[in-house]
Parts: C-alpha cells; structure tokens; sequence
C-alpha cells in the first residue's frame, strides 16, 4: 500500500480532521482539574511565603473556577491577637463570607502590648487586654469544626468564661492541638486542657506550658482513647541558656490507661531526667510507631520553678478529684496538703547530670521488650555537654550519635 493510500485509510479511521484554530470551544474543564491547579500552586516552594499569597490572590482574578478553591487556601487559617481589629474581622469572617474557609485559628498574645492596633487606634486600657478574647467570642462561637492553636497565650489572664469558652467550643471537634510558649498557669489548667480535645490526631508541645504542680490523681487517671498521627514534644530553653524540663507530668498524662492508645509520628526532645517515664511511653507507641525522632538533651537542665504562695495557683475552674468544691477543713484539706507537698518534691527534685545519665543508661538498657514492627525512620541523638571521670565513660554514650 502506498504512503498516500495509508495516509488515506488512517485519516478516514480517526474521522474528519479538526481545525483547533476555528473550531468552536469545547465545554470547561471538571471542576476537579482547576481544583488540581489550585492546589498545585499552594505546594509550590516560593522565596517567601508572601509570594504564594500573592499568586493565589492573581489566581483568583484570572478565573472564576479558581475562586472557590483558592479562598479555602487563603482563608483557612485565623489569627487573632490583642491587636486584631474585632469589628473589621466579625464583618468579614461571619460564616456566609470568609468564616466558612476557616479550619484553623491561632491565638496568639503578643508580648509587645504597646503601640497601636491594626486599625491604628489607641491602645486600650491594661484591664481591657487581659481580657481581649471576651469580644471575639461570638466571632468565634459561629465558627465549626476547626483546630487550635495556642501561642504565649497567658491562660490565667484570659478570665474562666474565655478559657471555659475555648474548651467547651473547640475541644470536641478539634483535631489538631498546637501550644508554643503558653503560660497554662499549672499543670492542673495543663491536664484538663488536653482532656478536653479527645478526638486529636496532631498534638503539639513546645513548652514550658505551666509554672506549678497541681493537678489532681484523677486527671491522670484512666482517659478516653488517644489516635495520634503526630505527637510532638519539646522542652525549652530558658533566659540563661539552659533547657526546663516539664514534661514528666505529660508522660503520665499520655501512659494513663486507655482503650486505644496509637502514634504513628512522634519527635520527643526532652531535658527530663524521668528516665522511666520516658522508657514506658516508648514501649508503648512502638508497636504502632513508624518515625521516631528522639534528642536527649539532660545536661544543662532546671526544673520549672514556682514563685508565689501555692494559693496564689488556684483558679476557680480548676479539677476536682472529686468534682466537688474544696472544703478547707477535715481530712480533704489534709490530703491536699500531702499531695501538694507530694507534687512540690516531685517537680524540685533534682539530681546531677552524671546521675541522670548513669540512670539513663541503665534504664534503657539493651532489652527486647523494645519491639517496633512498622518503624521505618528514626533518629536518636544524644547531647553530652561535660566530661566525667573514666568510670562512667564506660557506659555512657558520649558525643552526639544519631
């Protein structure tokens, strides 16, 4: 057959050619391939993070297809402060405009106070400040179904009917918890926050999150299930350069006995010299752990340091044991003093850092108890920062090994 002939017979077999210059439009893409771009856009690695603002905004003028997605990128993170203009924000975010974008909030307490808000006008009074979440509360009472976040939020200062509003609204759906630098007052406020969130699958702790020991035996008893994709926990450096260890309290709260008990994700940077405590939370996520990031940083720590009269750390809504008001007389009263001087050793007692790791090192002994079936990544590093004598070189990891 000849070429012309072949040619003849295959156009005939894909039908009458089309002219893409003249040819009418064909109808508009899916829905679903626009969304693609959209998101495609939002993943791409900028300079800075401004740029892929600006790109979705440019998007969003270019296409009325791109609109609806582009608005779920742009809008779906809140950032309220005691500077943020509360009548601007009510106008845009009510739930028939931007609030029904919005999946996640930050609050956030600036520690700069003074200066202007975002409309510039005056700086209001002290007073009016430590209460500044009072009048974003019906703002936020219409908003579903979205994660918190909590950065250098002053707990005490936000008054009980914001931080009871906070918990009794968010708490239930909430699936992702994030806290940096927040001063939660006591482990008490600590514990009944994160028995308020049971539906989490990201928890995040940056801490140090409280100031004094509190917290009652049932607020580390047995809690409701806990499927974590990501758990993220870290001490934090104080003013003098050394890390504050706090996070013994966490651990228990975590080891409570619970119907399921699951981390897929978890990066631990701790300063505790909680040896077993830690041990016991290892053991028990392994079996489901698949990355693990672990720095053990002992040397150079302090405790979390209280400096006000115990009475000075009751606030009106913190737990009960027995969820019955304190009565100040009889054998309660004097149970809550031998817990309170319980909790006090507990959090001051401190012991070297040659001390902590001989004790380390023989807890984490080599064992087989030690079992992690679907592990794929991890990274131990250890963080020695002095020279002992020979003795204890011999069973101590030195350097940094990862």
């Amino acid at each position: 057959m000849s070429d012309a002939s072949s040619k003849e017979h295959s156009d005939e077999e894909l039908g009458l050619a089309v002219n893409l210059w003249t040819s009418d439009r064909s109808g508009p893409f899916a829905q679903e391939i626009y969304d693609i771009i959209i998101d495609f856009v939002e993943q791409l690695e900028y300079g800075h993070p401004q740029l892929r603002r600006e790109t979705l905004w440019a998007c969003t003028l270019t296409c009325k297809r791109f609109v609806e997605r582009s608005r779920k990128h742009l809008f779906h993170f809140l950032r309220l402060s005691p500077t943020t203009n509360v009548r601007r924000y009510e106008a845009v975010y009510c739930p028939s405009r931007l609030g029904l974008y919005v999946r996640s909030i930050r609050l956030e307490d600036a520690m700069a106070w003074a200066g202007n808000t975002d409309d510039g006008s005056p700086e209001e009074s002290i007073d009016s400040i430590r209460n500044w979440l009072t009048p974003f509360i019906p703002l936020l009472s219409r908003l579903r179904n979205v994660d918190l976040s909590l950065s250098a939020i002053r707990w005490a200062q936000l008054g009980p009917d914001s931080r009871t509003f906070i918990l009794n609204t968010f708490g239930p759906t909430a699936k992702s918890l994030t806290m940096i630098s927040s001063h939660l007052f006591t482990t008490n406020q600590t514990l009944k926050v994160l028995r308020s969130f049971p539906r989490l699958s990201k928890l995040f702790l940056w801490g140090p999150l409280w100031e004094y020991p509190n917290h009652t035996s049932g607020q580390l008893s047995a809690q409701g299930p806990l499927d974590l994709d990501s758990l993220t926990l870290f001490d934090d450096l104080d003013g003098r350069g050394k890390y504050i260890s706090w996070l013994s309290p966490i651990f228990q709260w975590l080891l409570a006995d619970r119907p399921l008990f699951r981390v897929r994700e978890a990066a631990i940077h701790t300063a505790s010299t909680a040896a077993p405590l830690l041990l016991a939370l290892l053991q028990r996520m392994l079996p489901s752990l698949e990355k693990l990031q672990l720095v053990l940083d002992i040397c150079g720590q302090r405790r979390c340091n209280w400096v006000e009269e115990p009475t000075y750390y009751e606030l009106d809504d913190d737990e009960l044991s027995n969820g019955e008001e304190i009565v100040e007389a009889g054998g309660d009263f004097q149970y809550r003093e031998q817990r309170r001087h319980q909790l006090e050793y507990e959090c001051d007692h401190w012991i070297s850092d040659e001390e902590a790791w001989l004790h380390y090192a023989r807890t984490f002994k080599p064992t087989g108890d030690l079992q992690a079936p679907k592990l794929k990544f991890a990274d131990i590093s250890v963080t020695q920062h002095q020279t002992w004598n020979s003795s204890s070189k011999s069973i101590l990891i030195t350097g940094e090994t990862t």
